[in-house]
């Protein structure tokens, strides 16, 4: 493809990150009022997060600020509600921000309505997806790219959009993996592919386009992709994590087991296209249990999760999935698979925090931790080299 000189250009401008390089600023929402599980959560990232990082809240209205303050005050957690249009503070780690009108509505999928562009000298680019639920499509456009801070941190609203949701597209130091069930709705032809594939990076891997069957069985990559951010010092491929199916808890039904062996048959198919263009696939737990009360899978997705790595120190933040409302054989499977992912982590020299809260809502749904997350400020850094190989 031949990029126009104005491609070019934007393409040297933008760049993304999904694990290297510190985060300065993460968004969050809570759009509910009295909706605890949620609160939790936000109480949970807050507490682990490191100091110098702001958790910048959104909330619908003046009462749910009003509300969630109040919870983390008693959990000696600090916070200050400002109104939207004035200056974010930068000498408060936790900032809730109500808007003028209740009316506004955002829900807590924060990272599939936008991405933002590492930071340069001088501001960071907010490209909005074009795929968002309607609710939230000119959401980023509304507020976030208008959002204003004390310490010179400059939002601009994009002019390029993400044909893919948030959650399906990551970053892996300038080559970018696309969910092909969202960008394969766009024909070869399309504008908005086209502009996708030239202007945002000349490297690109569409995941689920070589599986042989339709893609995605998972929403958004996300669900069982996890980007490290580093690369290994012996072979030099970057590192990503790929879940790998692991039935548990019981009451399954026979089209459940159908499902679970296409899923698992899909991976293997996922992997060995990650593995063709050079990088280095780890297979970590992807525990999946049966709702009996829903009559649906929950996906207790620990790939879907918070990573920074910088040349001073690696850390990843994961839900706790052992701590649910479960039975204890279900417990005893969760503890043992999410002790697999930390041990993962530790050989690649991370640091593991793992989070309060209960995050089996969000499996219910098909999410989990990077969904309801976005990184609005991330120094860039190059993939970092770990001691790892397969």
């Amino acid at each position: 493809m031949i990029l126009d000189k104005s491609s070019i250009l934007l393409q040297k401008k933008l760049k993304f990150s999904s694990g290297a390089g510190k985060i300065k600023k993460i968004f969050v929402a809570a759009p509910n009022q009295a909706d605890w599980h949620h609160y939790e959560i936000i109480f949970g990232l807050r507490s682990a997060l490191f100091p110098d990082c702001q958790l910048i809240v959104w909330c619908n209205s003046k009462k749910i600020a009003d509300e969630l303050c109040v919870f983390l005050n008693k959990r000696s957690t600090a916070c200050r509600i400002i109104e939207y249009g004035e200056k974010v503070p930068k000498s408060c780690s936790c900032i809730l921000i109500a808007p003028k009108s209740a009316a506004t509505f955002y829900s807590k999928w924060v990272r599939d309505a936008f991405i933002c562009s590492i930071k340069n000298r001088k501001e960071i680019v907010v490209c909005p997806s074009m795929v968002s639920k309607d609710s939230d499509i000119n959401w980023s456009k509304n507020h976030i790219s208008n959002l204003r801070f004390e310490d010179c941190t400059r939002l601009t609203h994009g002019s390029v959009s993400l044909p893919v949701a948030g959650g399906n597209f990551l970053s892996l130091g300038g080559t970018y993996l696309w969910g092909n069930n969202q960008l394969s709705s766009f024909q070869e032809g399309d504008k908005a592919r086209a502009q996708t594939i030239g202007v945002f990076s000349t490297k690109n891997l569409l995941i689920g386009q070589d599986s042989g069957q339709n893609p995605n069985l998972l929403g958004h990559i996300d669900l069982f992709l996890t980007v490290t951010g580093c690369r290994s010092s012996i072979s030099k491929q970057p590192i990503v994590l790929l879940g790998s199916v692991e039935k548990m808890g019981y009451n399954w039904p026979q089209q459940g087991d159908l499902w679970l062996d296409k899923l698992k048959n899909w991976l293997e198919q996922v992997s060995k296209v990650l593995r063709e263009h050079a990088l280095e696939v780890i297979r970590n737990p992807l525990p999946i249990i049966w709702n009996i009360y829903t009559n649906s899978f929950n996906i207790c997705t620990q790939n879907n999760c918070l990573v920074e790595a910088t040349k001073y120190s690696k850390t990843v933040w994961l839900p706790n999935i052992a701590q649910g409302n479960l039975d204890a054989s279900t417990c005893e499977d969760l503890q043992r698979a999410q002790n697999a992912n930390i041990g993962f982590w530790r050989l690649l020299g991370f640091e593991v925090c793992l989070l309060q809260g209960d995050y089996f809502p969000l499996f219910a749904s098909e999410g989990g931790l990077h969904c309801i997350t976005n990184e609005l400020e991330r120094i860039y850094s190059p993939l970092i080299f770990t001691q790892y190989h397969a």
